[in-house]
């Protein structure tokens, strides 16, 4: 893996993983100004929880939550909003109508859908 990079660690527990992530990007010594390894400062790692919680779990949600967070933030926070407020729409809004009502198209970034 070379830098730039980006980690996604959509897992319960993900940050024990963090000092391993350290551990493998040396700072340079006196001697050298650029490390040996590649992934110094250019790499990001992206935890969802501390070392000791857990990611929630219910079958309403995607399995994968962070990542959904990440790539479609919209629909899942209005699948979320919709969730939790079940009265807010009085019945006439559920998950998977919100689903299909969020316009545009995936690989179109310039709509709400694919942004």
């Amino acid at each position: 893996v070379q830098a730039p990079a980006v980690f996604v660690l959509d897992c319960s527990g993900a940050g024990i993983l963090l000092p391993h992530f350290r551990a493998a990007m040396p700072r340079p010594t006196e001697e050298e100004d650029k490390p040996q390894t590649p992934l110094k400062d250019d790499c990001i790692v992206l935890a969802p929880c501390a070392a000791d919680e857990t990611l929630p779990s219910d079958p309403r949600l995607p399995a994968d939550l962070f990542t959904a967070c990440l790539t479609t933030p919209i629909s899942v926070a209005l699948r979320d909003f919709v969730r939790r407020h079940p009265d807010s729409a009085r019945g006439r809004l559920d998950e998977e109508t919100v689903e299909a009502g969020v316009p545009g198209r995936l690989g179109d970034r310039k709509t709400p859908l694919g942004e």
